[in-house]
């Protein structure tokens, strides 16, 4: 565990410099926060950061980070967690092509290929994002998000999103793991907050597992 931490330090780390060093770019632009986000359910308690951040001449480049730790409250569950870093090259405004890695919990670390579709504006965010592990036991996946939050001069503004992740193997075609988690919320400054609910699905068949967590999600922006 000491060490998913520690890996976790060094990502939040190094977010925050590319972060830094954008500063001035982006007061220029557009304001890029850090989402950290705890979601505490029913089930388990998961703490989640998504850092993307564009540097380089023309923001040619783009340094995505996805870091998720899942806590259960069954103490013979095994702790979850996900740490997916990838450097892409930014063919235009939307589309991307790049190279990183996943350290999964119950995959360990596996070096992968990503393509990506996004889009940003004020109100809306999408980010569609296919990717294989190169790995023979490895796992194709999509991960998609989609975020309203408009931005209406007012003190408390609206906020959905939704956020998914669909894997198979690579080597048959059997699915692997899915989720949804749905959130909607109410934004005042820096943090959001409201109701959540994570749908999960682990296997296929008759060995599949289910998983419905509901409870409630706090996001700050850095």
């Amino acid at each position: 565990m000491n060490k998913v931490f520690i890996i976790l330090l060094v990502c939040f780390a190094v977010s925050i410099n590319l972060y830094a060093q954008q500063a001035e770019e982006d007061q220029l632009l557009h304001s890029t926060p850090i989402p950290i986000q705890v979601t505490v359910g029913n089930q388990s308690t998961l703490y989640q950061m998504i850092f993307s951040k564009q540097f380089g001449n023309n923001n040619q480049y783009t340094f995505f980070n996805l870091s998720e730790y899942e806590l259960s409250y069954e103490s013979e569950t095994p702790e979850n967690y996900l740490i997916q870093s990838i450097f892409f090259y930014n063919i235009n405004q939307n589309f991307s092509l790049g190279t990183g890695a996943n350290l999964k919990a119950h995959g360990g670390f596996k070096p992968l290929i990503a393509g990506a579709y996004s889009f940003f504006n004020r109100n809306f965010d999408v980010v569609i994002q296919p990717s294989i592990e190169l790995e023979k036991d490895g796992v194709g996946e999509v991960f998609v998000l989609l975020e309203w939050h408009p931005m209406k001069n007012k003190k408390v503004n609206p906020f959905v999103s939704i956020q998914g992740l669909t894997s198979y193997k690579a080597e048959n075609g059997n699915h692997d793991f899915s989720y949804a988690y749905l959130k909607i919320g109410a934004q005042l400054g820096s943090f959001i907050v409201g109701p959540a609910v994570n749908f999960s699905e682990a296997g296929k068949g008759l060995y599949s597992q289910s998983n419905v967590n509901v409870g409630g999600f706090l996001r700050i922006l850095i």
